[in-house]
């Protein structure tokens, strides 16, 4: 979280926007999950996410590349739809392929192993097990998606808006593909979709420019509005067909 806080400070020069991008992002199903059960280590691939998404530093985005696919292949799922940001942020293609570089290692290694995996180790036996239960819960990812962020939906959405109106077209078409591919893998590989979807995190960053033609005091109650509905609304968890809902212990 004092990433998503440092980048949308770093953003929008504006403490509301920080505080209201945190805010989101520690009322979202992977701060749950993460802080409080079973997807202890959700937290730092998102980390790598948001840090690769938004440093000024190669380095730093590199070391992300090189850490964040052991951490979780769902980093591996989308870090494409972020590299087109990057490139569109900082221009400049040589440092982009320079810190992705550690992805292609990743992918390399995994490619070898395959070699040597078992019969149920391999790429296609994943696939077979997904595609045995996926119809499963095929009808549950827009319920799923929701819990993942609820009202933060808004800025995310927003985010997405804001990006693709800073990109030349070919790379919105680009970023078109990336998300669609990106979450449609995720959906495939990962039945527990409302923890899954933090693989959008950065978007709430973008999001909190709040990149809308109203007056500053009307985007700060705005913001004051959406955490407080998340903090006020109910929230779940749900992995497969299966809702798990989760209380404050103010309502037990």
């Amino acid at each position: 979280m004092f990433a998503v806080c440092w980048y949308s400070f770093r953003l929008t020069g504006k403490r509301s926007a920080a505080i209201m991008a945190t805010g989101l992002v520690a009322t979202s199903s992977v701060f749950f999950v993460s802080t409080g059960w079973i997807g202890t280590m959700d937290a730092f691939y998102v980390l790598a996410l948001v840090v690769f998404s938004f440093t000024p530093s190669t380095a730093l985005a590199t070391v992300c590349c090189a850490v964040g696919p052991w951490i979780d292949e769902r980093f591996v799922l989308v870090i494409p739809i972020y590299a087109i940001l990057r490139l569109a942020r900082f221009q400049d293609v040589r440092r982009l392929v320079i810190a992705v570089a550690p992805v292609g290692g990743y992918l390399l290694v995994r490619l070898a192993a395959l070699c040597f995996a078992h019969e149920s180790g391999t790429i296609s036996a994943q696939v077979s097990l997904q595609l045995s239960f996926i119809g499963r819960y095929l009808p549950y990812i827009p319920l799923g998606w929701w819990w993942g962020f609820r009202a933060g939906w808004f800025v995310v959405v927003l985010g997405m808006m804001t990006a693709f109106t800073m990109l030349p077209a070919i790379s919105r078409v680009a970023l078109s593909l990336a998300l669609i591919a990106g979450l449609s893998l995720v959906v495939f590989f990962a039945g527990d979709t409302s923890r899954s979807i933090a693989v959008l995190v950065p978007f709430v960053v973008i999001g909190s420019t709040f990149a809308l033609p109203i007056s500053p005091a009307l985007r700060r109650a705005l913001g004051i509005i959406i955490v407080a509905g998340n903090l006020i609304a109910p929230a779940a968890y749900m992995v497969s067909d299966a809702t798990v809902g989760l209380r404050s212990f103010l309502c037990r």
